[in-house]
């Protein structure tokens, strides 16, 4: 394809010469995912998703089991309204990064209750509820849980309490974990999740528990490390039923009176609502001297047609079927040819089909799966759910803009050569599972140079793939996790603190440039690296470097050019957005940027449109909340700016997907003009430029 080259045109670009540039799609104001998809999947007709964040929760809807909603760790939420086939990024108005439980109401399918989670504490955690379908969210119970590696179906309504008037389940109770300034808690609410409270002295013995309902009677079962207990009077009483460490627990629809349990070593069912209980005697049963069963799951349209799990050794969580009620059992399989990523083993969490014994939703690694016969083997059924970490930033190469690697923090890397439709994984840790890569640049298809550490944290080494082939150069990284290529030569790029003029096949460090972050579009020699608070220029390829202005605190973290205005845009290290015009010093601009949810502004990454470069985009995550102000416009070269998420707070212009949030690093193609942004665990997305 022949691409024009804005060297060759003056810098102040006009719209006649932008409508020359092929720009793909018609403007909008839409949110696109780039799934991570091969060609042969895309080719097959898959949407594409990959996943990539640890699932923690699942849940369908009771009555048509078409509307579901899948929780991650860290990645926000997804929803899917065709049975799990596809999926949405579903966080609107979700101030949390993550999701350990949820529950739909019984008697309308567009109530939803979630209990946040993060992998650290926060205040604004607790129970949400969504009376949309889970397309928006609302926090009507505050509470500092942490819920990071929680599973435990831990929310759960009294269908006995159905108001069709009102067209709500009024009573559900949620089994609340400790936190760091309190013991666990026990919450009930009777106005359909609007308001909670908690029951007084009975968090020591019911939470942390997984919680279930009698169907027609309404008791309460709560079921841990205390063993089971049962209340026959809303959760005013609870008694104690079964002695030993409860690790599952489920009652089903079908047959309201039986309750089951799994312990570390056995199946139980009670008969008589959970007043006796009785071992499954059980062929076939999986060992367990490894750790032992537990996520026990019934389906609700055929009791006799149960999963669980079995820690059979380190990073060996095994899943068992029976068809009989528990008196076989055989391993599942998953059939997951379409994953982009590879399988990790990860703890399961699961939902039935409410009327059909034989679907049933899981994960099947870090992306969902689909059984169609009642569990015994599992299919891949994760489009849409796109949630790669990228950790560090990408860069279009410099002479084929379509080419693209993008590094991820857990998944190694990924390039493509058609501006991101289509990938290839690859990537510089020769882990099967994955690994941890920061910065890298793509050559070629073929040819990618990215740093490699051991962990999230240690050293970076520079590390070449080459047709596969894992090249271990010994050379340690230390400046900008970034790769550039230099626009006047395809054979020279910079890597963190080093350059290459063959191609990546040698590598020199540079002399007082800790990384080259971008270049003047309107003048390609002029190449923009840092070093600290350092703004640093070339113009011989980045063989010297000269300041072109400094910081008054903090490391530069982005650059980018408006060569229209004469204007560099600089984010630093803590955030702050520097505008440098002509010669004069960096220029604080950070507070005319919208505040957030908590009333933070700043940037981690900036970038121009190159055709209209008074268009100028900065993002930044919440990283310990999910921010509603992640990507930030200007169409005025930065005098006003709006946010591009969707908020309840803010409201938005924007139509379709919920994407862009937690963007971390922003790149603008120069041909289509769209802005991509890669994000913290929510995946990478892009939008059109807008009208002009």
């Amino acid at each position: 394809m022949h691409t024009l080259s804005l060297s060759r045109f003056p810098a102040l670009l006009t719209a006649g010469l932008a409508a020359l540039l092929p720009l793909g799609p018609a403007f909008g104001q839409t949110w696109e995912p780039v799934p991570l998809i091969t060609a042969e999947s895309r080719a097959a007709g898959v949407r594409g998703g990959e996943g990539c964040q640890w699932p923690q929760a699942i849940a369908v809807e009771p009555q048509q089991g078409k509307r579901l909603l899948f929780g991650t760790d860290v990645g926000g939420i997804y929803r899917s309204e065709d049975g799990g086939l596809t999926w949405q990024p579903s966080n609107t108005g979700l101030d949390a990064r993550g999701v350990s439980a949820f529950a739909f109401d019984p008697a309308n399918p567009s109530r939803a209750l979630l209990v946040a989670a993060n992998s650290i504490e926060e205040p604004f955690h607790g129970i949400y509820l969504s009376t949309d379908g889970g397309i928006s969210w609302k926090n009507t119970q505050p509470y500092g849980n942490k819920g990071f590696r929680d599973f435990r179906e831990q929310v759960c309504f009294d269908r006995t309490s159905a108001d069709q008037p009102a067209k709500l389940t009024r009573v559900a109770y949620w089994s609340a974990a400790a936190t760091k300034a309190r013991g666990p808690g026990f919450f009930k609410t009777e106005n359909g999740g609007a308001t909670w409270r908690e029951i007084p002295q009975t968090g020591e013995l019911l939470g942390e528990c997984i919680l279930k309902t009698h169907p027609l009677k309404g008791w309460i079962y709560a079921g841990g490390k205390n063993g089971l207990y049962v209340s026959r009077d809303q959760g005013i009483h609870f008694s104690k039923v079964f002695e030993i460490a409860v690790t599952g627990l489920d009652v089903a629809a079908k047959q309201p009176d039986c309750v089951y349990i799994s312990t570390a070593t056995d199946v139980y069912v009670s008969k008589d609502s959970g007043e006796t209980f009785a071992a499954i005697s059980s062929s076939r049963f999986p060992p367990t001297q490894h750790g032992g069963v537990g996520r026990l799951h019934v389906s609700p349209a055929n009791p006799g047609r149960m999963v669980i799990e079995n820690s059979e050794g380190k990073y060996n969580l095994v899943r068992y079927v029976t068809h009989d009620g528990g008196n076989t059992w055989g391993r599942t399989q998953f059939a997951l040819k379409q994953s982009f990523i590879p399988y990790n083993n990860r703890q399961m969490i699961l939902a039935w089909h409410p009327s059909d014994p034989d679907i049933a939703y899981a994960n099947g690694g870090d992306f969902v799966t689909r059984t169609t016969d009642g569990g015994k083997t599992w299919a891949w059924s994760n489009s849409g759910n796109c949630g790669l970490m990228v950790g560090s930033s990408f860069q279009f190469n410099a002479a084929n803009p379509d080419l693209v690697f993008v590094p991820s923090q857990d998944y190694d890397g990924s390039i493509s050569s058609d501006a991101g439709r289509t990938w290839k994984y690859i990537g510089v840790s020769g882990q099967h599972w994955g690994g941890f890569t920061y910065g890298g640049y793509g050559f070629s298809m073929d040819r990618i140079a990215a740093g490699s550490r051991p962990g999230w944290s240690g050293k970076t080494e520079l590390r070449i793939n080459d047709g596969g082939k894992i090249v271990k150069t010994g050379i340690e990284l230390n400046g900008i996790p970034i790769g550039t290529g230099d626009p006047r030569d395809p054979d020279i790029a910079f890597l963190y603190d080093y350059r290459t003029a063959d191609g990546g096949k040698t590598w020199t460090a540079m002399a007082g440039c800790a990384g080259v972050l971008t270049f003047d579009p309107a003048n390609p020699q002029l190449l923009y690296g840092a070093k600290g608070p350092s703004v640093l220029l070339s113009k011989d390829h980045g063989e010297t470097w000269v300041e072109t202005c400094r910081l008054p605190k903090s490391s530069v973290r982005d650059i980018a050019v408006d060569p229209a205005h004469g204007y560099l845009y600089i984010t630093s290290n803590d955030g702050t957005l520097y505008l440098r015009s002509s010669n004069s010093l960096p220029e604080d601009i950070t507070r005319r940027l919208p505040a957030d949810q908590f009333g933070n502004r700043g940037g981690y990454s900036v970038a121009t449109d190159p055709v209209n470069p008074s268009i100028v985009y900065v993002v930044r995550p919440g990283n310990t909340y999910a921010k509603d102000t992640a990507v930030v416009r200007s169409t005025d070269a930065g005098k006003t700016w709006v946010s591009l998420i969707r908020s309840l707070r803010l409201g938005s212009g924007l139509d379709g997907a919920d994407g862009g949030r937690e963007a971390m690093w922003v790149r603008v193609h120069p041909k289509s003009r769209y802005a991509y942004t890669a994000s913290n665990c929510y995946g990478l997305w892009r939008i059109a430029p807008p009208a002009q």
